[in-house]
Formats: C-alpha cells, structure tokens, sequence
C-alpha cells in the first residue's frame, strides 16, 4: 500500500510535461505562421509594384526607354514608385530592363527585400558581382507593343 503512494501526483506531473510540450508545438508554430504570412505580404507588395510600373511604362510609350536603371533613377513617376516600393517592402531595390527591338519593348522590373532580421542576420542583404542580390526578389517579364518604336 505505501508503493502506491504518489503516483497520482507522478501521473499528474507527466500530464502537465505532455500538455506544455504541446502548447509550445503551438506556439511554433503560430510564430511561423506568422513569418509567412508577412512573406506572403511582401510578395504581394512586390507583384502589385511591378505590375504598377509596367502599366505606367504601357501609359507612356515615347519614354520607355528612360524607365531602365536601378532604384529611383528615370523619370519623375518612377522616382515616387520606388519611393513608395520603399515604403512597402523592407530595404527595397529596384532594376529596371527595357530591350527595344522592331515595334516592341522587352521589359524586365526586379523588385528586391530583406527584412531587418534577415539583414541583421547575413550582415546586409547580399551582394554579387552584378549589384545587390536581395534575399527575397520579385520579377515580372513583359513585352509592350509601342507605336513610337515603329515610327521612328
């Protein structure tokens, strides 16, 4: 009879281990989802940018070609696209590729991020020979039929 004494308590006592293991599974994993759903807000971001740029560049055709560099450089509308870009996206870059041939324009807007964490943790977002190569990027290819190509 004395043998048995205490065991409901160890009973209780392992309950309790397994009942907090599980809320800290929890807890992961809502930190996670968390994570990516911030990620997937960026991403969004990022497509509606580009996708922002690349109607202006449609809008006005006879400047296309000013559009092309990185960041801010260009006309006045992309100054405030990217001001905006940097405003919505974590250390936010830009590129800006338009390849003009007979009657079209090939055009290429690369919108980079990383966030503040990702930037603490790596040192600053990463850099190759060709510039800055962001941890997350977003790119939209599109082809604009312009009538001022033809012209000329």
């Amino acid at each position: 009879m004395l043998k048995e004494r205490g065991s409901v308590l160890l009973e209780a006592l392992i309950a309790i281990l397994i009942f907090s293991l599980g809320v800290l599974g929890v807890a992961g994993l809502q930190a996670n989802s968390i994570k990516d759903s911030a990620d997937a807000k960026y991403r969004a971001e990022a497509a509606f940018l580009a996708n922002q740029l690349v109607s202006q560049m449609m809008v006005d055709q006879k400047n296309i070609a000013s559009y092309a560099g990185e960041d801010g450089e260009g006309p006045a509308f992309k100054q405030k696209w990217f001001e905006q870009a940097q405003q919505l996206l974590p250390n936010a870059g830009a590129t800006v590729q338009v390849n003009e041939n007979a009657c079209a324009a090939v055009v290429t807007v690369t919108l980079g991020w990383c966030s503040p964490e990702e930037k603490e943790k790596h040192g600053g977002c990463a850099i190759n020979e060709d510039g800055i190569l962001y941890l997350h990027q977003h790119s939209i290819v599109n082809r604009i039929a312009t009538q001022a190509i033809c012209e000329a």
